[in-house]
């Protein structure tokens, strides 16, 4: 993990410094809508996976970002968050956000994407009538946990604060 920001790549290096000098959001009460993916780089992300089952949801996942349209935020308790976690994970003083990735699914290739996805047993619930009309999205996805005020995991970041995502086994 601690040699994951390594790259080959200057534009991917510049990127990292970007991202260490920026002061993690403290709230997330929002849709983050419309966001544009960047790139994806995998730096041998698929060598370490054993079965092919894996290596195909890894596949779905990098189709799947082109119907990717933003993330959703929705605030949680502690039973909630119990819930999600299992009970690893206390509340403490700092909130606790129930996340989605949103997609949307409208030309032909993202729609085979879609049927690809449930062959891969990519978790997938559809929007609601509401979030459809509003935002324009057709369902959620990789569903992860989100914490504002987390120590990153890198060394070299000291203990800086981020808001950290946790991805819930399963939803990959």
């Amino acid at each position: 993990m601690t040699a994951e920001h390594k790259t080959i790549s200057p534009t991917f290096d510049k990127l990292h410094t970007l991202f260490n000098a920026g002061i993690a959001p403290q709230s997330h009460e929002w849709l983050l809508s419309r966001g544009a993916l960047i790139s994806w780089q995998s730096q041998g992300l698929l060598a370490p996976l054993p079965g092919e089952r894996d290596r195909c949801r890894l596949a779905v996942l990098r189709a799947s970002s082109r119907t990717w349209t933003g993330k959703k935020f929705n605030p949680i308790d502690v039973a909630e968050l119990a819930k999600w976690t299992e009970g690893g994970e206390p509340m403490g003083s700092d909130p606790a956000f129930n996340c989605s990735n949103t997609v949307a699914f409208r030309t032909m290739k993202e729609k085979f994407t879609r049927e690809v996805s449930k062959l891969a047993g990519v978790r997938m619930e559809d929007a609601t009538p509401e979030e459809k009309q509003k935002y324009g999205y057709d369902a959620h996805t990789f569903f992860f946990i989100g914490r504002p005020n987390k120590a990153s995991m890198l060394p070299e970041n000291k203990g800086k604060k981020i808001y950290q995502f946790n991805y819930l086994a399963g939803s990959l």
